[in-house]
């Protein structure tokens, strides 16, 4: 069974990247507070694309399976999972934990 901590690493990689592709100066920070969508958030609508693609190979890969996060449509809810890094987390804590 995957834990939070587990949770935590798959979305730190997924954050390392979707920074890989962003120049210096526009980098996420890897906080549980760092917004990613909204008025205050870091991701474009291609942002939020390659993040949820990168969560999906990286949850696969820890739970030996194939994974499917953007089946789920609160998914994209104006205050849904994706606000912070730290929704992000709990949100994918109580579907998969």
């Amino acid at each position: 069974m995957i834990k939070k901590g587990d949770i935590i690493k798959v979305v730190s990689g997924a954050v390392d990247e979707i920074n890989e592709l962003r120049p210096r100066d526009q980098l996420i920070e890897k906080d549980l507070s760092s917004s990613l969508v909204g008025s205050e958030g870091s991701l474009d609508s291609l942002g939020v694309v390659n993040l949820l693609v990168a969560l999906e190979e990286k949850l696969g890969e820890q739970l030996g399976h194939t994974i499917i996060v953007t089946e789920d449509e609160d998914l994209l809810a104006v205050d849904g999972p994706l606000n912070t890094i730290g929704t992000l987390v709990n949100y994918l804590v109580e579907r998969f934990c």
